[in-house]
């Protein structure tokens, strides 16, 4: 499914920094009743086009999002539609579709204009300011899937891979419906689930934590009791069901660089000069050892067999058979470091097992599949469960946020290569060993927003990494 032609990259580098000449091409809204016809068919619909009075707009796209979100500030005065104003003229109310298209400086466009290519629904109408002549009116607009899900719950038992799980959620027409492009990686792992009328979004998250991705190309060998964890998001391109080691396995699709030197030369071997670079504070310690973050103790009771079992599993174990985007974890005090099995963790999970529960199968007929598997666990918590603790929060182990000048061809879950000064040099420009060794690298987009005037568009990364330390250059990188 096409969504507008995909960026290639700039073939001018200057395209990537300049910030001038957005373009917010159509924001049409269309009211949600028209007339019907003799064939009970809804017709002659009124529509408004705010893209003359948009103040700014925002787009956003999120690995910790379901969908993609919009928000829209123009200038409504009266005249926009039968001499009023667009929102009581229309008038603009939830649900209303609206569709957008915008470009960047580069001619990258970004068009929602049918539910395939994702048009927008009016969320919430805000009024933020007001005067005699017009009104500031802030459009909060969210997806068809947002709405639909909404409306739906999922409620059949499914047997079978939880990537399959993923795509009848998505697609099945009494649930998401949606006509989007699917990216969904293959779990490695099989798990049966009833769904109990769960909303989809919240089902589709609920399963993340229990897949196991393939190998770090997402297409051979498996990495149960190794890692685990999918992320689910969306972006212009589609949803996206992606294993967290996926995502650091990628090649970058950006390098971009934040240096002291005046002027926009950007230096040889990168894409794009950040205009603005702000680095986070690491985790607390309290916080990242009660969150599990490098070590976890799994305790399991079987009341079917009466055994018992305790694992613990240690991050810097499994370090080798992890993707990670930097060079490694960072080290921790050995002093706390207890090497009695089973005695070395800061989290601990406590499961009983329930054999018997959900077996595959129909359980009809002569061969009682379900029957014969009565006594099997359908979840393998000892090679599943802490896994995917630990690697949840060791995604945000670095964070940093930066800005350049609007670049469509950039989503969510895309990975960047970004360098910086090393601080004792301020006034060298950066190259070669000149380079923040610690924080610079490889990264993922957590979360990107576009944000477009009628003189500017910008877009603003928020990149995260699981690990620290500058691994490989822009150059091997390519």
């Amino acid at each position: 499914m096409a969504r507008g032609t995909r960026g290639s990259g700039a073939k001018n580098k200057s395209d990537r920094k300049s910030t001038s000449a957005s373009f917010i091409e159509t924001v049409s809204v269309t009211k949600n009743k028209g007339k019907r016809n003799k064939r009970n068919r809804l017709t002659g619909k009124k529509t408004v086009d705010l893209a003359n009075g948009v103040v700014n707009l925002k787009y956003y796209e999120s690995l910790l999002q379901d969908h993609v979100v919009m928000e829209v500030t123009f200038a409504d005065s009266g005249g926009a539609i039968d001499n009023k104003s667009a929102v009581s003229g229309l008038p603009i109310e939830n649900e209303a579709n609206v569709d957008v298209k915008i470009k960047d400086t580069k001619g990258k466009k970004l068009e929602f204009t049918d539910r395939k290519n994702n048009s927008f629904r009016v969320e919430k109408v805000n009024t933020v300011g007001d005067d005699a002549t017009k009104s500031i009116v802030n459009l909060q607009l969210i997806t068809y899937e947002a709405v639909k899900n909404n409306y739906s719950g999922v409620e059949i038992r499914k047997d079978g891979k939880i990537s399959e799980h993923v795509k009848r959620v998505l697609k099945d027409k009494e649930y998401l419906n949606t006509q989007k492009k699917l990216n969904i990686d293959e779990t490695a792992n099989n798990l049966n689930y009833c769904f109990a009328k769960n909303k989809p979004f919240y089902v589709i998250n609920r399963i993340s934590k229990d897949a196991v991705p393939q190998g770090a190309d997402g297409k051979s060998g498996s990495k149960l009791g190794k890692s685990a964890g999918f992320i689910f998001y969306e972006t212009y391109e589609g949803f996206y069901f992606r294993g967290i080691d996926t995502l650091f396995g990628q090649k970058p699709k950006i390098k971009i660089i934040f240096n002291n030197t005046p002027g926009n030369k950007i230096p040889e071997g990168y894409d794009a000069k950040a205009l603005s670079y702000t680095k986070e504070g690491t985790m607390s310690l309290t916080k990242k050892l009660r969150s599990g973050y490098m070590n976890t103790k799994n305790i399991e009771f079987n009341p079917w067999t009466l055994s018992y079992s305790v694992t613990s599993l240690s991050a810097e174990d499994l370090e080798e058979s992890l993707t990670l985007a930097g060079k490694g974890f960072p080290a921790m005090n050995e002093e706390f470091n207890n090497q009695e099995l089973n005695k070395n963790f800061s989290r601990s999970t406590f499961l009983v097992n329930t054999p018997g529960t959900l077996p595959t199968g129909t359980g009809l007929g002569d061969d009682q599949e379900q029957l014969a598997k009565s006594k099997e666990l359908n979840f393998d918590a000892k090679s599943i469960m802490n896994q995917s603790i630990m690697r949840y929060n060791q995604v945000f182990q670095q964070k940093i946020t930066i800005t350049i000048g609007g670049d469509f061809s950039l989503h969510a879950g895309d990975a960047v290569f970004f360098d910086t000064n090393e601080q004792t040099q301020p006034e060298k420009q950066v190259c070669g060993d000149d380079v923040d060794k610690e924080n610079g690298g490889k990264y993922i987009i957590a979360t990107l927003c576009h944000y477009l005037t009628t003189d500017n568009t910008y877009t603003k990364l928020v990149l995260v990494r699981d690990s620290v330390g500058r691994e490989g250059t822009p150059s091997s990188e390519s």
